[in-house]
């Protein structure tokens, strides 16, 4: 940041998500670095995150449904004596399974993400240009 204006350093030092100044900006933030710095030939793994991935035949009000990751042995979905269900389909969400965002939807983490960064990039363009 040599012989950039110090106006300018001031703003870029704001923004930065380690000063811990806007929770939900800074995790954004924060999680698009560590993503961005990971082996760039990993890969992610779709998992069904909650109950709402999955219909069952026929229907029916089910008893208990899990929300969250799924791990093994993990019970995801059960229904009354008498009220089982013959067919299950998922129909998975990818999701970040290593922090800073672990568990969240993908698409729904860099649709916010994009939606921090475009924010800051006009912000910039209407101080400084």
């Amino acid at each position: 940041m040599n012989g950039m204006d110090s106006a300018v350093k001031t703003h870029i030092e704001w923004y930065q998500p380690c000063f811990g100044r806007h929770r939900n900006r800074d995790h954004a933030l924060w999680s698009l670095e560590e993503y961005g710095n990971i082996d760039k030939h990993r890969h992610l793994l779709t998992t069904p995150i909650s109950s709402h991935d999955f219909l069952w035949q026929p229907g029916g009000d089910p008893i208990h449904t899990h929300d969250g990751p799924v791990h093994k042995d993990t019970v995801l979905v059960r229904f009354p004596a008498g009220q089982e269900q013959s067919h299950l389909s998922a129909m998975p969400s990818v999701a970040f399974d290593e922090p800073p965002a672990a568990g969240e939807e993908v698409h729904r983490a860099l649709h916010f993400m994009h939606h921090i960064v475009q924010m800051m990039v006009d912000d910039f363009e209407a101080r400084f240009f």
